[in-house]
């Protein structure tokens, strides 16, 4: 039901209004009813109403105000899902019911409660606050799981590359979840290297995705992410390896010149000992062949002057013959 307090519109969820099970909301339209305020919205102005709880009879009232004493806060109750609204879940505890707003369901973002809990469900709750005058409870089902949030600054770092699903696509960016409970923004701006005009055309819901954390603070549950700067990462890694395999390559290459020209010393040493061993070789045959031209000449001196004594020596004989003549004849 649509009803006004003071001039400000309220509403009434069919749960909390007072009625036979057979009665349709329809017969309440005109009629003036007693109210307790449920939740107040100052922001949107907003207001949401109890008419049961206001029309509990005296009896029924005294049985509500026992069990609410009985209910303390920070305590853990069991209770069944009772009506499922835009704005939260109603949840009887035992006789009374209790408000689990949409935002206290989950760590993690909840579009509408009915994708978290379904009617006539048994959940756990957590009582987060009794307010015994106006008989409301109001209840929270995300404190009976650990606020990823605490664990946030152990676990994740600035520059740190991780994995995520997108979650949801806004206007300004994406929203990846990281872990339960815990989700980042990638800015529109940190979607790529290139310009993006509509997110939908880089990512998809449900999309997995490495990203690297760009912010983190924690203690205003916000963590920035990029695919952009991971991808600017990877190539610069990329151009670095890049640059270590071509100094490698150079470095090989000098090292191959380096060890042919070590061959062409060795060659030519090689060679200089070779010319040095020939030219010993010539040296010693040139010498041989020199002493050989002394040893001839002495040789042919000496065969010259052996003519030239036997010559004289005929020479004096024939002299003596012809003095021997002379003096025969005499």
């Amino acid at each position: 039901l649509v009803v006004e307090f003071k001039s400000i519109r309220g509403f009434i969820p069919a749960s909390q209004v007072s009625r036979q099970k057979d009665e349709k909301l329809d017969q309440f339209v005109g009629q003036v009813l007693d109210v307790i305020a449920l939740q107040v919205d100052r922001r949107k102005k907003k207001i949401v109403f109890s008419n049961r709880m206001a029309n509990s009879s005296g009896k029924g009232r005294q049985k509500n105000t026992e069990i609410f004493e009985k209910i303390e806060i920070g305590e853990i109750r069991e209770g069944k899902v009772t009506s499922i609204k835009d704005f939260g879940v109603f949840v009887d505890i035992g006789g009374v019911e209790g408000l689990v707003h949409i935002s206290e369901l989950s760590w993690s973002r909840v579009r509408h409660p009915s994708d978290f809990v379904g009617m006539g469900d048994e959940v756990k709750v957590f009582v987060l606050g009794v307010d015994q005058a106006n008989q409301r409870i109001s209840l929270g089902m995300k404190q009976l799981k650990k606020d990823p949030w605490v664990d946030a600054v152990d676990k994740y770092k600035i520059g740190q590359v991780i994995k995520g699903k997108v979650s949801r696509l806004v206007s300004f960016g994406a929203f990846l979840e990281i872990e339960e409970g815990l989700e980042g923004l990638i800015h529109i701006s940190e979607l790529s290297h290139e310009r993006v005009e509509n997110v939908s055309d880089v990512l998809k819901e449900e999309d997995e995705v490495d990203v690297t954390i760009i912010k983190l603070i924690p203690e205003e549950q916000r963590i920035g992410l990029s695919i952009k700067q991971l991808t600017r990462n990877h190539e610069e890694y990329t151009s670095e390896a890049e640059t270590e395999q071509d100094a490698s390559q150079v470095e090989g290459v000098s090292d191959a010149a380096a060890q042919a020209d070590d061959s062409i010393e060795d060659v030519q040493g090689s060679n200089a000992e070779e010319e040095s061993v020939v030219t010993e070789d010539n040296t010693i045959a040139e010498e041989s062949v020199d002493t050989a031209g002394e040893i001839s000449s002495d040789d042919l001196s000496q065969h010259t002057q052996e003519e030239r004594v036997e010559s004289e020596e005929a020479s004096d004989e024939v002299i003596h013959s012809e003095d021997a003549t002379a003096v025969s004849s005499s």
